[in-house]
């Protein structure tokens, strides 16, 4: 039996800017997240069936516990840094877009090999979208290597219709030190998907072809 107590603290502090025009609008929120725990070391104590999997993205930037499950609790004093921002255009047109990064005072082995963040400095994450409508919808996703500004993992969804007729387009590239990976290796995957409506309720959808290249 193994018992262990982490206390953790924190406080957030943001500031929108807004700026309204006759057709254009902007926001813009830097965000800053001080989190504060004991430096603790039980990787060796419990063993992790809960927490094995881990993605530092925009959307784990800001949780005061990155960590997925229990067997893994995030450790140390470490400031969550970033900035969002948004701008509409006219009615239809709005683009989204984050960015950010972690420092700690120390290191930890809690997110263990590759994952792009425990160190003193995170790689830097971030996303940019764009939505026309519902018609078009443009999703992209980033983490950008903190030493030499290689995109580590990039998520790019192209969404689209045109009357009955309506598909997407995925891309996913893993760069070299992904968890699960090796250290050197590149995995990219595409997908494409096609529908056409015949009826209100009636959807012909044409089976995705996925491809998957590997290479080192």
């Amino acid at each position: 039996t193994f018992a262990r107590f982490l206390p953790t603290v924190g406080a957030e502090w943001s500031f929108p800017l807004a700026r309204s025009g006759s057709f254009t609008s902007f926001i813009f929120e830097p965000k800053v997240q001080a989190v504060v725990s004991p430096q603790r070391d039980d990787t060796d104590d419990v063993f992790n069936e809960d927490s094995q999997f881990f993605q530092f993205d925009q959307v784990t930037l800001f949780d005061a516990n990155k960590s997925t499950g229990l067997d893994r609790w995030e450790d140390g004093q470490r400031l969550n840094v970033g900035l969002n921002a948004t701008a509409a255009l006219g009615q239809q047109v709005t683009v989204n877009s984050t960015f950010g990064a972690q420092f700690r005072t120390d290191d930890t082995t809690v997110f263990g090999r590759g994952g792009g963040i425990g160190g003193e400095r995170s790689d830097y994450v971030g996303s940019v979208d764009l939505r026309r409508g519902s018609n078009l919808i443009i999703d992209n996703r980033f983490r950008i290597d903190k030493d030499n500004f290689a995109f580590r993992r990039l998520e790019n969804a192209l969404r689209g219709r045109i009357g009955p007729f309506s598909g997407n387009l995925n891309y996913l590239r893993i760069q070299g030190d992904e968890e699960f990976s090796q250290i050197d290796q590149l995995d990219e995957f595409l997908t494409v998907g096609a529908n056409v409506q015949l009826l209100p309720g009636v959807t012909l959808a044409a089976p995705p072809p996925q491809t998957h290249d590997s290479h080192t």
